[in-house]
């Protein structure tokens, strides 16, 4: 397992590392009252996420205001955004936890993983699992219904756009996982960069990158691709 997760994530590390380094930053470089901290997440609705890091339990937040619906895109938007920010205490801190995820099991399989109750695998993520499948098979269009599973047509309409080219990838769903990584920065980065207003003398903290999820029982990592403070 570690061996699969280091060759497609060489920087990676254990989820509770990652948490407590990003915690020490934020309180020992740029002063984070962690007790005044509002925490938001864009990432993927999959229950498995919660288990990667610990920076509610370091916030003293149970559930933090969430910005992501499948895959992690913000799909809450600028109205997400700015009801989030209007929820920060005085003077207080914000930070946003963001990114997509991909399991991998003790075996070293991609996209997969087992869930606490169950003997067998499922996929991790499924949203970008079936992109990917359907990436391969067509050229031109999703064929998601964008009434009925709106979400999943958005994501794959935006890789589309990038004419991903994954059948020689020996890895496929990584590189959609990566792409998918870089649509949700660079969109949570178009929509801070159009809130100073929203942001005011608040500190916001972005903190990206791909959550690797296992099967339960072993510890989920983080490969962190982006610790900003604004």
């Amino acid at each position: 397992m570690k061996e699969s997760i280091k060759k497609n994530y060489p920087n990676a590390e254990k989820g509770s590392r990652i948490t407590e380094t990003c915690i020490e930053r934020l309180s020992n470089e740029f002063h984070f009252n962690l007790q005044k901290t509002l925490m938001a997440t864009s990432v993927c609705s999959d229950e498995v996420i919660r288990s990667a890091t610990d920076f509610r339990g370091h916030l003293g937040i149970e559930n933090p205001f969430q910005l992501g619906g499948l895959a992690g895109y913000p799909f809450a938007g600028l109205t997400g955004l700015k009801a989030f920010l209007s929820h920060v205490p005085n003077d207080g801190y914000a930070m946003i936890l963001f990114g997509p995820h991909i399991g991998v099991t003790t075996q070293g399989e991609i996209g997969y993983m087992k869930r606490k109750g169950q003997t067998e695998k499922s996929g991790c993520c499924g949203a970008l699992q079936a992109i990917t499948g359907s990436l391969k098979k067509m050229k031109n269009e999703s064929k998601a219904d964008p009434e009925l599973d709106y979400q999943l047509w958005k994501i794959e309409s935006d890789l589309r756009k990038k004419n991903m080219d994954i059948e020689g990838d020996q890895e496929p769903l990584v590189s959609v996982t990566n792409q998918t990584y870089q649509f949700i920065y660079e969109k949570l980065t178009r929509l801070t960069d159009i809130s100073p207003g929203l942001i005011g003398k608040k500190r916001l903290a972005l903190i990206g990158g791909i959550i690797i999820n296992t099967d339960h029982g072993f510890d989920d990592w983080f490969d962190l691709q982006c610790f900003k403070v604004i």
